[in-house]
C-alpha cells in the first residue's frame, strides 16, 4: 500500500464510521492492521469493504471495549 493509498484508506474509514474516535485513532488502527497483513500478506484485499470491517473491529476493540466474533 503506497503512502497515497494508505492516507485515502485512513481517510474513509474515518467517514464511513462514526465511532467517536479521530482521524489519528483510525491511522493508528490501520497501523495495527498493516502489521496482521504483513504477516498475512493473503488478507490484504485493497481497501475492500472487509478490510474496512477488519479496521472498524480494531477500532471498537481499542475505544469500545467491546469484542468481535
Amino acid at each position: 500500500m503506497t503512502q497515497t493509498q494508505q492516507k485515502t484508506f485512513i481517510n474513509y474509514c474515518y467517514e464511513i464510521y462514526d465511532l467517536g474516535v479521530t482521524i489519528e485513532d483510525v491511522a493508528d488502527a490501520v497501523a495495527l492492521y498493516k502489521v496482521k497483513c504483513n504477516r498475512y500478506p493473503e488478507m490484504w484485499g485493497d481497501g475492500d469493504s472487509v478490510d474496512r470491517e477488519r479496521v472498524r473491529d480494531i477500532l471498537v476493540v481499542l475505544f469500545h471495549n467491546k469484542e468481535f466474533a
